[in-house]
């Protein structure tokens, strides 16, 4: 599985808007 903190990025700037 990918990285978790690829997901946390992501989830971050997802969750950012």
């Amino acid at each position: 599985m990918p990285d978790p903190n690829l997901l946390i990025l992501f989830l971050s700037g997802f969750t950012e808007t």
